[in-house]
């Protein structure tokens, strides 16, 4: 039910951010797991994530029909938007970037 990050998959996303804010204009993150169910070293992901604009998951789904709309701003400042399934609940995202502005719609089909 988590997911999990070793000491060299958490340094390898470093490199990987610290590249990203050196030669992107944005970085949006994307993964599986929420950050919640990772269990990672410190600093931890959230913080490695933390210059991205958003860190896109979709592992709960919608929480039994409990949740439809999952999006939070951590203190880190990261932004975690989980959408639900396409399978179950046929819904889907559209996502802009423009500007430096990031905006997204999540669509129910």
């Amino acid at each position: 039910f988590v997911g999990a990050l070793n000491r060299a998959e958490l340094d390898h996303l470093s490199k990987l951010a610290k590249k990203s804010e050196a030669e992107a204009d944005a970085t949006v993150w994307f993964g599986h797991y929420p950050t919640s169910t990772i269990v990672s070293p410190q600093p931890g992901l959230r913080s490695v994530m933390n210059s991205g604009l958003t860190y896109l998951c979709g592992h709960l789904h919608n929480l039994h029909g409990m949740a439809f709309r999952m999006v939070a701003r951590h203190k880190s400042g990261l932004r975690e938007a989980e959408l639900t399934d396409w399978k179950d609940n046929r819904f889907y995202r559209i996502m802009a970037f423009d500007n430096g502005v990031l905006s997204f719609k999540d669509v129910d089909y």
